[in-house]
């Protein structure tokens, strides 16, 4: 009994760790996302101040980060959906698992049921006489 107590308990600090790790992905996606935004502000102030001459090789350099910023931010994106499919796929196997336990105890208990009703029609039939196809004989 104490080790099903421990397995339980290992089993359920496993899964808040995956759901934890789910979580911080997210996290890390929608921060990357907000510091682009942020990102993209500033330079925009910046680049009123820069001269004329060296604004073609700013807003290149800024391009350029951008650019490298958006593969990140795609890159974190696909890991979180990742890990979230997974983490969904996880839970739904258990749920089909544990109502299919639970419809196995049922349809258990209903064969047991149907059983029994076929053992009581089986004996009311006997003595009513084959299904009540008797004629009456005077």
């Amino acid at each position: 009994m104490a080790e099903q107590q421990k397995a339980a308990a290992r089993h359920k600090s496993l899964a808040k760790a995956r759901e934890n790790d789910v979580e911080s992905k997210k996290k890390r996606f929608e921060n990357e996302k907000s510091a682009l935004r942020a990102y993209k502000d500033d330079r925009k102030e910046q680049m009123k101040k820069v001269p004329k001459e060296r604004k073609a090789e700013e807003k290149e350099k800024t391009k350029a980060e951008i650019a490298k910023r958006k593969e990140l931010i795609s890159k974190y994106r696909a890991e979180y959906k990742e890990a979230a499919r997974e983490l969904k796929a996880d839970r739904d196997a258990k749920k089909k698992e544990e109502l299919g336990l639970r419809s196995a105890d049922r349809s258990g208990q209903k064969e047991e049921k149907t059983q029994k009703d076929r053992d009581g029609q089986k004996g009311a039939s006997s003595d009513s006489g084959a299904g009540g196809t008797e004629e009456k004989k005077d």
